[in-house]
């Protein structure tokens, strides 16, 4: 007798070794197609912000201008005896808190403004409290250095006799934005060679809006102000390159409550991100505008507008054989930075 068995077809189910491999292969260029767009959408946030940013500090100085009748006035030096008493008073010169404090109440950011002793310097221990405030106002996305605080317990910049305590800790904050000065390294201040006096050659140099001299107006503005820059992007992160020679402790610099020009001001005689685009920079060329955005950064209006300006824009290479009087400055992006220098300048060229 025979026994038939029927079986059953045994059907197997899944991948294949080369649809499998096929499948990885789409999900990985997928990947790649993708990251580079969510990462520019990310860039693209931050750019956005930045410029939000700025329109903010723009507001800020069209308010003060209408309270005070003027701009404020760009490098503020105090003269504190506890430091140096020792005559003439124009020895005893230390740059004060910067145009930045003086606009924290047009930012509703009184609290912080009230913190300030205006009696005292800035680096003073009476004023200890705003050196670690971060305002995020102040602060690219971008410039990621910036965005915390940073210990400044051996900066030698803080005044090293017995009001400071040795068990307080300095910590201070930092700022992706400075003032426009001047198109040249301006010192029209009270010089002690003479007689605390300032030099008369410095004051046409003195030629941006937050700059030594005063008061600046908006009438005052020849150029116009919707072709006159004010603030621009200064990236602190920029000294994170390594290419920068006797720059020494990048905790030192774009403390935003200081005036000095490694503070909270810069000039246009170098381009735009000139500092990242040379291989090898001194310290000096920080004082160039320059962002962690690819390809330029903001700017902001005397009117208070903003523009992305790019690394192309027209721009005098300075040269640095000859002195700064006599050094003329002809591109676009210099021009920008004067508030009266007659320019006519045509908008399609930045």
């Amino acid at each position: 007798m025979s026994i038939i068995r029927n079986r059953k077809s045994i059907v197997h189910t899944g991948f294949t070794l080369i649809e499998m491999l096929f499948s990885i292969l789409v999900i990985c260029l997928m990947i790649a197609l993708l990251i580079p767009a969510v990462l520019h959408s990310r860039e693209a946030s931050r750019i956005s912000t930045c410029k939000n940013n700025l329109r903010q500090i723009g507001i800020a100085l069209q308010s003060y201008e209408l309270r005070e009748s003027c701009f404020p006035i760009g490098r503020y030096h105090h003269f504190d005896r506890r430091v140096n008493n020792i005559p003439p008073y124009c020895l005893n010169r230390m740059e004060d808190r910067s145009f930045l404090c003086n606009i924290l109440p047009d930012l509703e950011m009184n609290s912080a403004y009230n913190s300030l002793n205006h009696m005292s310097w800035m680096l003073m221990p009476e004023n200890t409290t705003i050196h670690a405030i971060q305002i995020n106002t102040f602060v690219c996305p971008s410039d990621y250095l910036a965005l915390r605080t940073l210990d400044a317990s051996l900066s030698p910049r803080f005044p090293s006799f017995s009001p400071w305590r040795d068990d307080v800790a300095r910590k201070v904050a930092r700022a992706s934005y400075a003032g426009i000065i001047s198109t040249t390294f301006v010192y029209a201040l009270p010089d002690m060679k003479l007689n605390c006096k300032i030099d008369p050659r410095e004051v046409p140099l003195a030629n941006g809006i937050l700059t030594d001299i005063g008061p600046i107006t908006q009438a005052s503005i020849g150029d116009g102000s919707s072709n006159t820059m004010i603030v621009v992007e200064r990236a602190f992160s920029v000294s994170d390159s390594g290419r920068f020679i006797r720059f020494g402790d990048n905790s030192q610099w774009a403390w935003w409550f200081l005036s000095s020009l490694f503070d909270t001001h810069v000039t246009t005689f170098y381009p735009p991100n000139w500092s990242i685009r040379q291989e090898i920079n001194t310290s000096f060329q920080f004082l160039s505008a320059s962002s962690m955005h690819t390809g330029g950064l903001n700017v902001l209006f005397a009117d208070g507008s903003t523009k992305f300006l790019r690394d192309s824009i027209n721009a005098t290479t300075p040269r640095d054989d000859i002195s700064k009087y006599q050094n003329k400055s002809s591109g676009v992006w210099q021009a920008l930075g004067t508030r009266n220098g007659g320019e006519i300048i045509d908008n399609d060229s930045f």
